[in-house]
């Protein structure tokens, strides 16, 4: 069931996706002018100092806020008293040079040229920030530092971690991190300012503001010699654009200083608002417009734009509402309007931005809290011109795993789903009046922040927090007391496809320990992976089978070599040698077939069966890969996986097919089908020498099993406080099939889901190989996850010969401790009814459940029968899905069209079928007796019907 407010959260987001804009691009209106009182950005309006400086007395959480950030500065405020320049002297400028002209090769900075009359800005090292050296402590920073002895750093790769002078283009990004530290200290003395009136914190913030902007106000635009892609995305302070995020800290001190300044050094006004000006000029000439690079860089311009005078105060007439118009509504070569951005990137029936999840959430919650940034300092309703962000607030929580732990494929890590974007539309339904979108969105961001491990604090829009911050949240909004938590399982459905990125996602039970979820990702939009058909699997209370990470970061070998390449997923690599190019990739997978259907109403999501099959042209080799994926449920802390995965080359000319398999554990046994473990002995095979990938090198300690019909392999997880949690799979043999197990590398976007400990262990990793094609020969596993407390009932697992099938066919039968069994079936090619023992199917995919009391469960989907030996069947007049299942006298039904339930006449007692539909419907369908393979049997005619329970009466 969903709560009452997630429905009016749905019925919110579906009224406002009526409204012009949520497919493209329209022009947006803003005021003529912006206010003329600072501070404009931080603050609601009517925020009044006083109001402020009571809160921060009156109110204990509050008060503690404030003294925090003036013990924060305390020592730093002794040294400016006996010299003012002593924190402004630390930044990183150039004392002695004054350059005025930085030139790069490329990702690297390479020499300086010009002279201006003030020390200026001094530009990073590199793009890339893994150095062996790290900034040291501000006490150690030489005062007015020699540029032209290099950076002044510490080692951290030699013994004791000496200071050292680094040549620049060796230092990372050590100079911006240094900057931008000494910034904050001061955006901090300028808030203090404000709340306290003492102008002690005002001199502070003044002397570290006034130099550092004069030294941007002399430096120029970077410049690469190699007149390459990096020219393109160059920041006046760091290599890209998009890591400019002094701009806004720059922007709050200047709003929160603006008084004084007028005050104490009125000439310097033109020359701060100069240099903001040509810094977002360059922000905006340079970076991606059509990723979350353009949203980053908007973000930085409307910041700094709302601290601007209005248009007329400068003589080109390029102030507030230019930069603000630029933003809402002018389109240029490398940043769009946010109407053209929201119409590119948002999927307008999903809501999911095109990329990976970690950078899809990202750019959601910046988009809500722009708004409301706008909304508050102009009195304007973009939320109206750009209902779709509502909507792709609502979907982020498609990404979560029963723990409230978001998916991690693509450049993405693990963690938990923040409830910022969530507390950003309550805070906008408040500002509107619309009080159906507040509640709604007020019990989603209770929900997430209800989740084990979440952070107490909402974000806004992403910027590394000041001491101030939450003094400032909390006087803007609070969420409403009065408004219960939702519940995760509200926010989410047992089936979601989300096209525009490749991205499907089953889910059966939402309990965070014993729910079960499959993440399904091919490699389509922005900060993607070559992954093939790549999956993660829960289980436990976590991802037991996770995507590996980004590795360092993506401007590393093992990222390009190893993490974003197939064998670190959980797929299946042709001939050694898959691939294709990563980050921005265009290679999406097909969905051919899912249950329940992603489109039906999220009252589905009690359905105890879940599938999809897809689709996916591996380009390397040319290669036709189809997966099948279902869970089965049995109850509510058991369940399992099924995995079928085919794989060949369209010329036939396969060598290999390698399905790889990651999972969570400090151990790996693999057995035989009776339990008894496998001998086993290492192997040089799986090597980049074979004329496999580089990828395969990074695998180590090696070892190859002895052929099996079956193979049961143990992931055993072992965490402080906590059940151990282990995944059992089994996996099918035959011949010129070897399995092996190696060591990985380890998952490097584990976060805080497990201790460090453990996350940095090597990932213990499957590699099952099928010489020649793997498409009538498929991978055929079953996944269960276990523990103590509740463990598998899983008793074996065994592949059935079908005499006669199609090839490729698959007929597997899992038995449990309870005597209750399932036979499953896939057929991907077509053609007749298939006899397999007493069961007769014709479907892609079938699964027929048995126990002492006969037919439990009868399930197909992409075909029209599926008959058990008891007479029982599910007949579709057209190919389709159709679900029975019988627990005692309760039942569950479900039919995408016309056909029939039959089921053997003592079951019925004579008695018609009542389906109670969702919503309320009752139907009734009277039993037709008839006889078949000589068996009474009772005939009930269905239509279409949704997942509904049933009953006899």
């Amino acid at each position: 069931m969903i709560s009452k407010h997630n429905e009016i959260g749905l019925m919110v987001i579906a009224g406002l996706a009526l409204l012009p804009g949520i497919g493209s691009a329209q022009h947006i209106a803003i005021p003529s002018h912006v206010a003329t009182t600072h501070p404009r950005v931080a603050t609601l309006p009517g925020d009044s100092q006083a109001e402020i400086r009571k809160l921060g007395r009156s109110d204990d959480a509050s008060r503690q806020i404030v003294q925090a950030a003036e013990q924060e500065l305390a020592p730093l405020m002794a040294h400016v008293k006996t010299d003012p320049m002593w924190l402004a002297s630390r930044l990183q400028m150039y004392w002695k040079t004054h350059a005025t002209e930085v030139y790069n090769a490329g990702d690297s900075f390479d020499h300086t040229d010009g002279h201006a009359p003030v020390a200026t800005v001094r530009y990073p090292g590199s793009r890339n920030p893994a150095v062996p050296y790290r900034a040291p402590k501000l006490e150690d920073v030489p005062a007015y530092e020699d540029e032209t002895k290099g950076v002044y750093a510490v080692n951290e790769s030699s013994p004791g971690e000496p200071f050292v002078w680094v040549e620049p283009s060796k230092a990372g990004r050590i100079v911006d991190a240094i900057n931008s530290g000494i910034l904050r200290k001061a955006e901090t003395a300028a808030r203090l300012y404000w709340i306290t009136g003492d102008e002690a914190y005002a001199r502070f913030a003044f002397t570290v503001f006034d130099t550092y902007m004069r030294g941007m106000y002399y430096r120029h635009e970077p410049v690469d010699l190699n007149h390459g892609h990096s020219q393109t995305i160059y920041g006046m302070s760091t290599f890209e654009v998009i890591q400019e995020g002094v701009l806004q800290t720059l922007a709050d001190t200047y709003d929160f200083l603006h008084d004084y300044i007028k005050v104490h050094d009125l000439n310097a006004l033109p020359i701060y608002a100069d240099t903001f000006r040509k810094w977002i000029d360059v922000t905006m000439l340079n970076g991606v417009p059509f990723n979350n690079w353009d949203l980053i860089q908007a973000r930085f311009a409307i910041n700094v734009a709302l601290v601007l005078d209005d248009d007329s105060a400068y003589a080109d007439r390029r102030g507030a509402e230019f930069y603000i118009n630029q933003v809402l509504n002018e389109d240029s070569t490398r940043q769009w309007s946010l109407g053209k951005l929201a119409a590119r990137g948002f999927d307008t029936e999903t809501g999911i931005w095109f990329e990976s999840p970690g950078y899809s959430m990202g750019v959601v919650n910046d988009f809500i809290a722009l708004i409301n940034s706008l909304d508050t300092a102009l009195g304007t309703d973009l939320l109206l011109d750009l209902p779709i962000v509502g909507k792709a607030v609502t979907a982020t929580a498609q990404y979560t795993f029963p723990n409230g732990y978001t998916a991690g494929w693509g450049d993405s890590h693990y963690g938990l789903l923040n409830p910022s974007a969530a507390k950003e539309m309550a805070k906008n339904g408040r500002m509107h009046h619309r009080r159906e979108q507040e509640v709604s969105f007020t019990g989603m961001a209770k929900a997430l922040a209800n989740l084990p491990g979440a952070s107490p604090k909402g974000g806004g829009l992403s910027h590394d927090s000041v001491p101030l911050d939450e003094l400032f949240n909390r006087a803007a909004f609070q969420l409403d007391p009065s408004v219960p938590a939702s519940k995760l399982g509200d926010l989410v459905t047992p089936t979601f496809s989300a096209p525009n990125v490749s991205y499907f996602v089953q889910r059966v039970g939402t309990d965070a320990r014993d729910g079960l979820t499959i993440a399904e990702a091919g490699s389509l939009g922005n900060h993607q992976h070559a992954n093939g058909i790549t999956i993660e699997l829960f289980g436990k209370g976590l991802v037991l089978a996770p995507d590996s990470g980004i590795g360092s970061n993506y401007f590393q070998a093992d990222h390009n070599e190893y993490y974003a390449q197939f064998p670190a997923h959980n797929t299946v690599v042709v001939d050694g040698i898959s691939s294709y190019p990563t980050m921005m990739s265009h290679h999406s997978f097909t969905v051919n077939h899912a249950y329940p259907d992603p489109k039906e109403p999220r009252q589905a999501l009690e359905s105890s069966v879940t599938f999809n099959d897809v689709s996916f042209l591996e380009p390397e080799t040319n290669a036709d890969q189809r997966r099948v994926m279902s869970i089965v449920g049995k109850g509510v802390a058991d369940g399992y996986y099924v995995d079928i995965f085919r794989s060949h080359r369209r010329d036939g000319r396969d060598l290999k097919n390698d399905y790889f398999f990651h999972g969570l554990g400090q151990s790996l046994d693999v057995a035989d089908a009776h339990g008894g473990l496998l001998e086993s002995r290492t192997t040089e095979k799986l090597t980049f020498a074979d004329e496999e990938l580089s990828a395969y090198d990074y695998l180590y300690d090696k070892h190859q099993f002895a052929a099996a019909s079956v193979y049961r392999a143990v992931y055993r997880l072992k965490l402080p406080n906590q059940p151990e949690a282990d995944l059992m799979l089994w996996m099918t043999g035959g011949p010129g099939r070897v399995l092996f197990r190696v060591k990985s590398p380890p998952a490097t976007g584990l976060g805080d889901m497990i201790p460090k400990n453990v996350a940095k262990l090597p990932l213990e990793t499957l590699v099952m190989r099928q010489t020649g094609e793997a498409w009538d020969r498929p991978f055929v596993n079953v996944i269960a996850p276990s523990d103590p407390n509740h463990p598998s009932t899983i008793q074996s697992v065994e592949e059935m010969a079908t005499p006669g099938a199609p090839a490729g066919f698959v007929w597997l039968v899992v038995r449990h401790t309870d005597g209750t069994s399932e036979a499953i079936f896939s057929n991907v090619t077509g053609g007749p009814a298939v006899q397999c023992g007493q069961t007769t199917v014709q479907a892609t995919y079938a699964m027929e459940e048995s126990g002492s009391e006969g037919t439990r469960v009868l399930f197909l989907e992409g075909g029209s029968l599926i008959r058990a030996g008891d007479g029982a069947s599910l007949r579709l007049e057209h190919a389709g899905s159709a679900l029975f299942r019988r627990d005692g006298s309760s039942m569950r039904l479900s039919s995408s069209g016309d056909g029939s339930l039959t089921l053997p006449a003592k079951d019925s007692h004579e008695a018609n079928l009542v389906v109670e539909v969702p919503g309320g419907t009752a139907l009734h369908f009277a039993a037709q007796k008839t006889t078949e393979g000589g068996k009474a049997v009772d005939v009930y005619r269905l239509s279409r019907l949704p997942i509904s329970s049933a009953h006899f009466q």
